[in-house]
């Protein structure tokens, strides 16, 4: 009776501490998201001879990048450490340099691209999670009397046991958010209106 007791006692102490493992594990939250997208372009002349003034704006209603929701609480929002727009702005600029574009503030050309949506949402509980990518980028290409409009879109999903992996999720949206701007700037119906359209 002695061994079982202590058995018994054994069990319950050790049940405890590893649901008390868990659930810190999961409580644990980010306070920022790192985004640092990376547009692997070699140089090309799709737009050479062309030159534009480039914009990024952020046209989101919220301007979080992250959202957790839990079972047992609020939703936790993780915003960029830098300014979204910012990030963005400096990737796409080099991946239109790189293809050969002129990209000037005084030209009379305008490619404004807009952030109409760049957030991960993640479903957590304490066994597992499923996230939820989501980016929508729209591209404006203003030259002298025409104006070419065109929104790209990404959706990526993932789930797994436990907590989500936050280096995990910003790899895998910076990946997607790069994929999505490398389509950008490498649409050929961009590329041909701008070329055709632009003000010398």
């Amino acid at each position: 009776m002695i061994k079982i007791s202590y058995f018994r006692r054994f069990f319950a102490i050790s049940t405890v501490i590893a649901t008390s493992a868990i659930t810190t594990a999961c409580s644990t939250t980010p306070n920022a998201f790192i985004v640092t997208p990376q547009l692997h372009l070699q140089t090309n002349t799709h737009y050479s001879g062309q030159h534009a003034s480039v914009a990024v704006e952020d046209m989101r209603t919220a301007h979080h990048v992250l959202e957790i929701i839990k079972d047992d609480s609020a939703a936790h929002i993780v915003t960029s450490r830098t300014p979204l727009q910012t990030d963005i702005a400096t990737a796409f600029s080099a991946g239109l340099k790189k293809s050969g574009l002129d990209v000037s503030p005084t030209s009379e050309n305008q490619l404004r691209l807009v952030i109409n949506q760049a957030k991960i949402t993640v479903e957590q509980s304490l066994s597992k999670y499923a996230s939820r990518s989501v980016i929508r980028l729209t591209a404006q290409f203003s030259g002298g009397e025409k104006t070419l409009t065109k929104t790209f879109n990404s959706t990526t999903t993932s789930n797994g046991i436990l907590k989500a992996d936050m280096a995990v999720l910003e790899r895998d949206f910076n990946q997607q958010l790069s994929s999505l701007l490398t389509q950008v700037v490498q649409d050929p119906e961009l590329q041909q209106f701008v070329q055709k359209n632009s003000v010398r």
